[in-house]
């Protein structure tokens, strides 16, 4: 099984499909800039939109990549009995959404590829900077249209959706590994912060976000505890270091660099934890 959340929910499509699409996570991550990817609104069209960015870049390059071949790929390890689950946030009922992607990519129709394509914009759109994804649904006969965003909102990382029954995993007799991938830091750093709003606001959303990775990285470590699954964890630590914070949220050199750095770690012999740090 493969979760992925946020950013994590691109990278979890090719995480899944396996090494043969690694081509795919490198081209994502290497070779885009912020003007590839949006565009800034004007200040009069922010006012009818639901996000300071235009994203029409990304959203086509997203429904370019995913096409009716990769989700036969998808389906076919589906009915191999492997499961791909994304997570996005319900605003209107303020949960987390799990998808069962696999399942979609199986109906094999125009509407499923399109929704499969709309969880993961929905799932990367970072509240307010990418525009929310309407998605449409029907509940009891009743049709309905539901406003999703970034799952990270509700969750960093995802392993077991909360409706699950864990108790019902206990006796099982197979070893149940679980590998934790947290695309960020999970420790505090040191930062100057300066006296300014924008610096105290940004500082503060990023320690928030910062602990709410480390509370969800603890769920999922006790969750493999209840199950009695050997628990393996990797995160960007105080290892990584780049002189000049990236102004744009998509500075390729930036991008390369810190791809470069999970490359190697990911080359070492024991890159993973067996607890989370403190």
């Amino acid at each position: 099984m493969v979760t992925g959340v946020s950013t994590g929910a691109i990278i979890s499509v090719f995480a899944f499909l396996g090494s043969d699409y690694d081509s795919y996570i490198i081209d994502f991550y290497t070779n885009y800039s912020d003007a590839d990817l949006f565009t800034t609104r004007s200040v009069f069209s922010i006012q009818n939109s639901t996000s300071i960015f235009d994203t029409e870049p990304f959203e086509l390059k997203v429904r370019e990549t995913i096409t009716s071949e990769l989700l036969e790929e998808v389906a076919i390890r589906y009915k191999d009995g492997k499961v791909l689950i994304m997570g996005t946030t319900n605003l209107d009922t303020q949960r987390l959404t799990s998808w069962n992607m696999g399942a979609i990519a199986e109906l094999g129709t125009e509407e499923s590829e399109i929704l499969f394509e709309n969880i993961i914009l929905a799932s990367a759109a970072v509240p307010g900077i990418m525009p929310a994804v309407q998605i449409d649904v029907t509940y009891k006969g009743e049709s309905y249209q539901e406003l999703h965003v970034d799952g990270a909102v509700t969750r960093q990382v995802l392993l077991f959706p909360d409706y699950w029954d864990l108790s019902s995993m206990e006796d099982d007799k197979r070893t149940l590994n679980v590998y934790v991938i947290r695309n960020g830091e999970i420790l505090p750093r040191w930062s100057e912060t300066k006296m300014t709003l924008s610096s105290v606001v940004s500082r503060s959303l990023d320690t928030m976000i910062k602990y709410q990775g480390r509370d969800d990285v603890m769920r999922i470590y006790r969750q493999a505890q209840q199950v009695s699954a050997n628990f393996y964890f990797v995160h960007i630590d105080e290892s990584f270091q780049y002189e000049i914070e990236p102004e744009l949220r998509f500075d390729p050199k930036y991008m390369k660099s810190l791809y470069r750095y999970g490359y190697e770690l990911g080359m070492k012999p024991e890159p993973w934890s067996t607890e989370p740090p403190v």
